[in-house]
């Protein structure tokens, strides 16, 4: 399984200082598609066909913490469930301009 570790970062990033619309669009990704889902961790554990000593809310089939994964404006679900909501190139000009907007 490859990690999409700028992915990822950018999550995290997003998770903690992103927009007020990607933190509504994680909550809708998270709300609809992931927290009732049969490949979230939790739900998986509790139906006790899958183990982990992870203790976050995860993904079975990629493997990303759900919380992240939501928070990423170029990542789908690898289930198909919900889209990118930008290509990758579009995320990096998203990114530098709001590197460009803290610096100064």
């Amino acid at each position: 399984m490859k990690v999409d570790w700028k992915g990822l970062a950018q999550g995290m990033y997003n998770s903690i200082a992103g927009e007020k619309w990607i933190k509504e669009l994680a909550g809708y990704r998270m709300d609809t598609f992931c927290g009732p889902c049969e490949h979230n961790s939790r739900n998986a554990k509790s139906s006790g066909r899958y183990q982990s000593i992870r203790p976050d809310d995860h993904c079975i089939l990629c493997g990303c913490n759900l919380e992240w994964k939501t928070h990423q404006l170029s990542s789908s679900c690898p289930d198909s469930r919900w889209q990118a909501a930008v290509t990758k190139q579009e995320a990096a000009a998203i990114t530098a301009i709001m590197d460009k907007k803290d610096a100064e």
